[in-house]
């Protein structure tokens, strides 16, 4: 387990806290998009500053989406369209480049933070994301030991808490990119990895994004970890009838919509997104 404090940015650009050095992550070389694995120092990467101290308020619209590191032709599109009106916007396969990058640019009064599983060429880091107006504390990371069996590199998922109108709880938001091995044990150890700070946090928690789950022992091992935390797969309005990698647990919250929006799929990512409207009662 690897965590990483940060600090609020006042910029519009994504920063690393340092240029990655590709011969100090302990993991080796990687291939496909992969040029190199950062070390643990430079995992996080932060855009812009939260305009909000706090959530807006306790009924909270998110956004959960692998977007396909922007390489769709109508990405940008897309992106504008579904993060109209949202409270909080977890990614996987962001990076730090065009166009995913002036995308949340164009969100204004925004802060971004992304935990890179890799970099791609010309030092753009790829991983996951969590956003919002709302200004977050302790954001950090975990990052998988096992590695990809394609890219040969590891998995990060970033976490953040953010403060509650009225409440002197806070909400814990995760957004995974789940391994994708062939076994189920990479899985069962990245979510176990998490596992003792959900146990150890007093509010609600959504836990959200690809998490590769490709079988059915995948989505009941994942419902069995996550669940010795109290946390539970949301209800959804229209689950796919297949294998679905994209999912969505929450606790401490009552849930108005969980669905599936495909009507991006194949033009803004590959993925559809995750519409999840909710209201925290964990208070």
């Amino acid at each position: 387990m690897h965590k990483l404090l940060l600090v609020s940015l006042l910029t519009f650009s994504f920063v690393a806290h340092s240029k990655s050095r590709v011969d100090s992550s302990g993991y080796g070389s990687c291939s496909f998009l992969c040029d190199n694995i950062p070390d643990d120092n430079h995992v996080m990467h932060s855009m812009g500053q939260a305009s909000l101290p706090t959530l807006n308020s306790t009924k909270l619209s998110i956004l959960s989406w692998n977007i396909y590191k922007g390489r769709k032709s109508e990405y940008r599109k897309a992106f504008t369209a579904m993060a109209k009106g949202r409270d909080l916007i977890m990614l996987s396969e962001a990076t730090t480049g065009s166009p995913v990058s002036d995308s949340f640019k164009a969100i204004t009064g925004w802060e971004w933070h992304l935990a890179a599983s890799f970099n791609m060429k010309n030092d753009i880091a790829a991983g996951t994301v969590l956003g919002s107006a709302a200004r977050p504390s302790n954001v950090h990371y975990y990052r998988t030991k096992d590695i990809e069996p394609f890219v040969k590199s590891p998995k990060a998922t970033v976490l953040a808490y953010y403060a509650i109108p009225g409440s002197s709880k806070k909400l814990l938001a995760i957004s995974i990119h789940g391994i994708n091995w062939d076994g189920d044990e990479a899985l069962e150890r990245q979510l176990n990895m998490i596992l003792p700070e959900i146990k150890a946090h007093n509010g609600p928690v959504v836990f959200a994004g690809d998490f590769n789950t490709k079988n059915p022992s995948r989505v009941a091992l994942t419902k069995r970890i996550l669940g010795t935390a109290g946390l539970k797969q949301v209800p959804w309005e229209n689950p796919l009838k297949k294998k679905q990698l994209d999912d969505a647990f929450t606790r401490g919250m009552s849930i108005r919509r969980a669905r599936l929006v495909h009507d991006w799929v194949d033009k803004g990512s590959d993925h559809p997104a995750i519409d999840l409207q909710v209201e925290l009662t964990d208070l």
